[in-house]
C-alpha cells in the first residue's frame, strides 16, 4: 500500500467538526413549521421563551392545544389566560414562589369550564411519558392508588393484583405520547444532539427528557449556545437527547427565564439563577385580569422575540441573576440576614408550630433509624430544614431531598424557597422524579420520612389539595408520591374548614400518615389506630391552661376528636432553634410577623 493510499484510508476515520443535517433555525420559524392547532404539546419547565413565542404566533386564535407540563410555570399560566389551551395534563396548577398559593387564572378558567385539567402526580406523570418513550404501553406504579385521581383517570389508570404474586396491588399508568415536545437546554450541535439542563430548580423532574423522547413528531430544542459536534463529543455524558429526535435547533439565550440554569461544569456555561423578583411581579399581576393582560402585552406581545425580551429585562437584572447563581451569594448578604433574624420578638403561632414539628421530625428520624427526609413546601419544609441541623448537631446524618431531584443538600440562610441556588450548590447529587419517588423514598430499601402540608385533612389523614366543589386548589404535585415513604408527618394550620370529618377529594390517602402537627396541637395514630388522637397541646405565649387549650383544639376540629390517655403540654422550643428557622426565612414569607 503506497503512501497516497494510506492517507486516503486515514481520512476515512477522521471526525468532522459537524455531522448530520443542519437544523438551526429561528424559534419563530420552528413554531410555524411544527406547531399546529389541536396538538398535545409537551413543554419542559425551562421552556419560557418558547411559550412566549407560542403566545405571539397564536395570539387571538383558538388553537385548542393540550399542554403536557409538570406544573404551571409563569408563562404556562399566561397560555391559560390567553385562551390558547383546551386541556392541561399536569401535576400542579398553582403559584409556587414564595409559598404555594391559588392561581386566580386557573380558578376562573376551571369554574367557567374554559379548560379541562387532568390531574396526576409528579411520578405518575413522568411514568406515563417514560412508557410512551419506551413504547411499552404502560408502567406500574405505587402512586395514585386509593386517591380520587384513580377514578378521574380511569381511562389511563387501573389497579390490579400483582400478576407475579407479590403482596398488595399495583397501579398501571397508560403511556402518554405528546404530538410535539419543546425543551430548553444548555447547548446543541446543529443536528440537535443536546446537552439539556441536569441542574435546575425544577428540571430534574424529567432529567432524562422522557417527555421529549415520547413525542410522536420530534422535538423543538432551544439552547443557550449552538456548539460543534466536536464539542458534543468532549462532553458525551451530559448529552440527554440524540439529534435524530430533533426537528429544529434554535439559539435562545436566557430561554429558561424566569427559571434558572446552573452550569453542569463550572466555567463551561454562564449560570443564572431563577428571577424570583420577576416571578413575584407576575404573581401579583395575575390577581386581576386587566393587570395580567397588561403584563402579557408588556413582556410577551410587545417583545417581538427573545432578544427584545432580554433587552427589556435589562443588563442590571441579567447581571443580578447571574450573580445569584454563585455558590457563596448567600454569604454576601449574611449580615443583613442575621440582622433581620436576630430579633427579640415573641414567637408567633406559626413559628411555634414549625419548631414543634421540627422537634417531632428529629425524634421520629432517630427512633426509626430513617435516613431520608423529604420536606415538601412551606411550613413543613422549614421544619425539615431545622430538624436537619438539630440531627446534625447530634451526629445523626441524614439526606434532605426534594421531589424534583435535589439530593443531600444543606439548607443555606437567606431564602425560604427550596429551589434557591444556594441550596443546590450544597447537593450531593441531582436525580430526577423517577429516582426520588421510585427507589429513594419508597423503594425496597426505604428508610424515609415525608413532611407535607394540606389544604384539608380528615381524621384518617387523607389529604385534599386539589378540589373543593367548583374551586380548583393546587393539585398533587409530588404529595401523592411522597405518601409512599416509610412514614408521613403533616404540618398545617388548624381550623374547622381544614380539619374536616371527610375530605371531599382524596389527593393523598392517609395510610402512611402517622403524625399531624397543627398550630394548636400534636395528633398521632397511637396503638395502630386509623384515627388521630390528640397527644399534646402546643405551648402558647399567654399562659393559657391545658384544659382551655384542649377545648380550643376541639372547637377548631371538624370531627369528634379523640384524646390520648394523657394529653401532654409540648415544651416551648429553644430560642437558638427559633434563630435558625428565622435565618432561613428572614423576610418572614412563611413564618409571618411575630406579635
Amino acid at each position: 500500500m503506497n503512501n497516497k493510499t494510506r492517507d486516503n484510508e486515514f481520512d476515512i476515520f477522521s471526525l468532522k467538526d459537524n455531522e448530520g443535517e443542519d437544523k438551526v433555525t429561528s424559534l419563530e420559524k420552528a413554531v410555524a413549521a411544527h406547531i399546529m392547532p389541536g396538538m398535545n404539546i409537551y413543554i419542559a419547565p425551562e421552556g419560557g421563551a418558547a411559550i412566549c413565542q407560542l403566545i405571539r404566533q397564536f395570539w387571538g386564535t383558538s388553537p385548542a392545544f393540550d399542554l403536557t407540563i409538570v406544573g404551571t410555570t409563569e408563562h404556562a399560566l399566561n397560555l391559560v389566560q390567553c385562551g390558547l389551551l383546551k386541556k392541561l395534563i399536569t401535576t400542579n396548577c398553582s403559584h409556587i414562589y414564595p409559598t404555594p398559593g391559588l392561581s386566580r387564572i386557573i380558578q376562573d378558567s376551571y369554574k367557567e369550564k374554559k379548560i379541562e385539567i387532568e390531574n396526576w402526580t409528579l411520578y405518575s406523570h413522568l411514568q406515563r411519558l417514560m412508557a410512551g418513550a419506551l413504547g411499552v404501553g404502560f408502567l406500574s406504579t405505587k402512586s395514585v392508588i386509593d386517591s380520587d385521581m384513580a377514578e378521574e383517570n380511569r381511562d389511563s389508570f387501573l389497579v390490579m393484583d400483582d400478576p407475579f404474586g407479590g403482596v398488595g396491588k399495583v397501579g398501571l399508568v397508560k403511556a402518554l405520547n405528546p404530538d410535539i415536545a419543546i425543551i430548553h437546554g444548555w447547548a446543541a450541535d446543529p443536528h440537535g444532539n443536546t446537552i439539556s439542563v441536569p441542574i435546575s430548580s425544577q428540571v430534574q423532574t424529567d432529567h432524562k427528557m422522557w417527555g421529549a423522547k415520547a413525542s410522536k413528531n420530534g422535538v423543538i430544542v432551544t439552547v443557550e449556545k449552538i456548539v460543534s459536534t466536536d464539542f458534543i463529543r468532549k462532553y458525551p455524558a451530559l448529552v440527554t437527547l440524540p439529534g435524530y429526535l430533533v426537528k429544529s435547533v434554535c439559539h435562545v439565550p436566557f430561554g429558561a427565564h424566569p427559571q434558572g440554569m446552573l452550569s453542569p461544569i463550572a466555567g463551561l456555561f454562564d449560570s443564572y439563577a431563577p428571577d424570583y423578583e420577576f416571578v413575584a411581579e407576575h404573581r401579583l399581576a395575575c390577581q386581576k385580569p386587566s393587570e395580567i393582560e397588561s403584563w402579557i402585552k408588556k413582556w410577551v406581545l410587545d417583545c417581538k422575540n427573545q432578544e427584545e425580551y432580554i433587552n427589556r429585562l435589562g443588563g442590571g437584572r441579567i447581571n443580578l441573576i447571574k450573580e445569584k447563581a454563585n455558590e457563596d451569594y448567600w454569604k454576601k448578604n449574611y449580615n443583613d440576614i442575621i440582622d433581620k433574624a436576630t430579633t427579640d420578638r415573641v414567637p408567633n403561632e406559626i413559628e411555634i408550630m414549625i419548631m414543634t414539628a421540627a422537634r417531632k421530625v428529629a425524634e421520629i428520624m432517630r427512633k426509626n433509624n430513617y435516613r431520608i427526609l423529604l420536606g415538601g413546601l412551606g411550613a413543613g419544609m422549614l421544619a425539615s430544614w431545622v430538624a436537619y441541623y438539630q440531627l446534625r448537631q447530634r451526629n445523626y446524618d441524614i439526606d434532605l431531598i426534594v421531589g424534583s431531584g435535589s439530593f443531600g443538600f444543606a439548607p443555606r440562610p437567606g431564602d425560604s424557597f427550596y429551589g434557591t441556588y444556594s441550596n443546590m450548590h450544597s447537593c450531593k447529587a441531582f436525580f430526577d422524579t423517577a429516582d426520588t419517588y421510585g427507589y429513594i423514598l419508597s423503594g425496597n430499601n426505604k428508610r424515609s420520612l415525608s413532611i407535607l402540608g394540606a389544604a384539608q385533612i380528615d381524621k384518617y389523614g387523607n389529604i385534599n389539595s386539589t378540589k373543593m366543589g367548583n374551586n380548583y386548589l393546587l393539585g398533587s404535585g409530588g404529595a401523592n408520591d411522597a405518601i409512599n415513604a416509610s412514614e408521613v408527618l403533616i404540618v398545617v394550620k388548624q381550623s374547622r374548614q381544614r380539619f374536616i370529618n371527610k375530605v371531599p377529594y382524596v389527593t393523598c390517602p392517609g395510610r402512611n400518615v402517622k403524625t399531624l402537627v397543627s398550630d394548636m396541637g400534636i395528633f398521632e395514630k397511637v396503638d395502630d389506630s386509623r384515627e388521630f388522637k390528640l397527644t399534646a397541646c402546643l405551648p402558647d405565649t399567654e399562659g393559657t391552661g391545658l384544659k382551655e387549650r384542649i377545648r380550643r383544639i376541639k372547637d377548631n376540629c371538624g370531627w369528634e376528636l379523640k384524646l390520648a390517655t394523657e394529653v401532654k403540654e409540648s415544651p416551648m422550643p429553644d430560642q437558638e432553634d427559633f434563630l435558625t428557622m428565622r435565618l432561613f426565612d428572614p423576610e418572614r414569607l412563611v413564618i409571618g410577623d411575630g406579635a
